[in-house]
């Protein structure tokens, strides 16, 4: 029974690896040691007859030996491919973190400065997180070999957040002060109509930008400079990821045991196996920039800036494997006895970090536009391994 059981991890486990590495969150092999995460509990069996002696000395033999058996499935899966299995993604978990980081500017404002009373944006942004530099000559191959990549060489560096839907109004509080601009940030997204598959994101924030130098416009409406924007805010972002895969079932070959001077042989069935993962990410972005753009032929809008995100919270995993088995006897010997409570194998694999909290940017954007209203193409490169890609919407009064 050992090897057989052993052999249903080693052939159901890389599918749940391969699912993980789909959606970015399957480097789980690296150095620390898997058997404190394994939880085995053995079956419990009870006499078919509480009145024979010959069951009630059969069923404490047999939960006796079963028990010895089950005792040697934490060392044997420890000892496996499996065995590799990191408890606790460090690199992973601060990769997603960042990557929640990356994408708060989403339905960004900060290249439509010097609007007179209002402004409303729709738009949606992807953040990621790389495992090389988005300029590495190496770039292109570490993407196509993620999935190798993450299984070969363990906890990488590597995370990814889309925000699909986020809008933000935009009000000139001249009001307050001559040059200010404030906004208010909400995204939310929620996807769980898929079975077995939920995606959900939620994020406020709070914008401040500042003009610090006035637009100006040239050649009359051919060339119009937006001047020079300061800005800042506090954005909160929630990303959660639900997944749940059936594993199936699977014949476990049976195996002999001595049972109170008799020989037993005694199998099992995987029943009711299922992987289960639980992926939270909250972050706190606090952003300062400096942005300016222009506008030319009246259609064209061009922005630059630069500036550095502020990160705070964490990203949390957490994947639970589980399977039941029903236990199956040759001979008579089943009619000796009753499953009380079925053998259960469970691993618990997860982590938490996070994010990096001082990061770099540099920022463009391209988008056109007809009288007030304006389509955006913003890019953030963070120094290092990171970026955001997102398009947005924008009227403004």
């Amino acid at each position: 029974m050992k090897a057989a059981s052993s052999g249903f991890w080693l052939k159901k486990l890389p599918v749940l690896v391969l699912l993980l590495a789909f959606i970015g969150a399957a480097p789980l092999f690296a150095q620390k040691t898997l058997a404190n995460s394994i939880r085995i509990t053995p079956p419990v069996f009870g006499p078919a007859n509480p009145d024979n002696p010959t069951h009630v000395n059969f069923a404490l033999g047999l939960n006796q030996e079963i028990g010895k058996v089950y005792d040697n499935f934490i060392d044997e899966i420890a000892a496996s491919d499996f065995g590799s299995i990191n408890s606790d993604p460090q690199k992973l978990m601060r990769g997603f973190a960042n990557s929640s980081v990356f994408s708060s500017s989403a339905a960004t404002q900060r290249g439509y400065g010097g609007y007179k009373l209002f402004a409303f944006t729709v738009g949606t942004m992807v953040g990621a997180q790389l495992p090389v530099s988005l300029f590495s000559s190496s770039l292109v191959d570490d993407i196509q070999n993620l999935e190798t990549k993450l299984q070969d060489e363990g906890d990488v560096n590597f995370g990814l957040n889309p925000q699909a839907i986020t809008g933000q109004i935009g009000i000139n509080a001249k009001f307050l002060l001559d040059g200010l601009y404030l906004g208010f940030k909400f995204g939310y997204f929620n996807l769980d109509m898929i079975e077995d598959y939920s995606f959900s994101t939620f994020s406020l924030g709070l914008m401040a930008n500042y003009q610090l130098v006035k637009q100006k416009r040239f050649l009359g409406p051919l060339f119009l400079w937006r001047g020079v924007n300061i800005g800042s805010g506090l954005v909160y972002q929630r990303t959660n990821v639900g997944f749940g895969m059936d594993m199936g079932e699977y014949d476990v070959a049976t195996e002999q045991l001595n049972i109170n001077g008799h020989s037993v042989y005694v199998g099992a069935e995987i029943t009711d196996s299922r992987a289960n993962l639980d992926f939270n990410i909250n972050t706190v972005t606090i952003p300062l920039e400096v942005m300016t753009s222009v506008r030319l032929l009246g259609i064209l809008n061009l922005s630059v800036g630069a500036g550095i995100d502020f990160g705070f919270g964490a990203a949390k995993l957490n994947t639970r494997v589980a399977a039941t088995a029903e236990t199956t006897f040759s001979g008579n010997y089943d009619t000796y006895v009753e499953e009380i409570s079925p053998a259960r194998v469970d691993i618990d694999v997860g982590g938490k970090n996070t994010p990096k909290f001082f990061n770099p940017k540099v920022m463009a954007g391209l988008g056109v536009g007809i009288g007030p209203v304006l389509l955006d193409v913003p890019v953030t490169i963070y120094v290092g391994q990171g970026y955001n890609l997102g398009l947005t919407f924008t009227v403004v009064w």
